[in-house]
């Protein structure tokens, strides 16, 4: 039995370990905000380390849009789902906690880091440069966000609204091959894109 117990707060403190790789990572790539590193949260909770599935990821997303407070209570939840797996309910909220600390404190030392210099160049065509690129980064990595959660919310519905048996697994890519199947004569596109 204590083997037992071992064997899975090691599994737990690896999890938490991975949650703070992904989420460390994360917090440096969110330029504009939490959701623009969803793709990448996506593919790593749900295809990479399994923690979730996409309607709970769907989900998830789903209630830290709704909720009040910031826009990254998904990081939170991801975290919690990750450790629930782990160890329960203890264990999700460790996972949460660890998660949320893990995508605020690396970007909150970038950015104290990057003002004091910042400040310094003040009149510098750089800085005015890199302030102008980063409007349309912001935009770009928004739009991947939106498709990311189109394809795992539409794949979603057509599973709950159909009984057909080639819908119960979805191809890895399923959102790109149905955009590229898909016809667009309305906006005036014959055939296949």
């Amino acid at each position: 039995a204590r083997g037992g117990i071992v064997s899975m707060s090691t599994t737990a403190l690896s999890t938490y370990v991975q949650l703070i790789g992904l989420f460390g990572m994360l917090s440096l790539l969110s330029i504009g905000g939490g959701n623009v590193v969803l793709p990448e949260m996506h593919i790593n909770a749900v295809n990479g380390r399994h923690w979730l599935t996409d309607n709970q990821f769907a989900d998830l997303f789903s209630i830290a849009q709704t909720a009040p407070g910031p826009s990254i209570l998904i990081v939170s939840m991801v975290g919690y789902g990750a450790g629930l797996k782990e160890g329960g309910i203890p264990g999700a909220i460790i996972g949460g906690v660890v998660s949320m600390v893990a995508m605020v404190v690396p970007a909150a030392g970038f950015v104290y880091a990057i003002t004091l210099i910042w400040q310094k160049a003040e009149r510098s065509k750089l800085r005015r440069a890199v302030e102008k690129g980063f409007a349309p980064l912001t935009v770009g990595l928004i739009l991947a966000a939106s498709l990311v959660m189109l394809g795992v919310s539409s794949w979603g519905m057509a599973q709950k609204l159909s009984h057909r048996p080639e819908l119960k697994e979805r191809p890895r890519y399923w959102f790109k091959d149905r955009l590229s199947a898909e016809r667009f004569d309305f906006l005036g596109i014959p055939g296949e894109v």
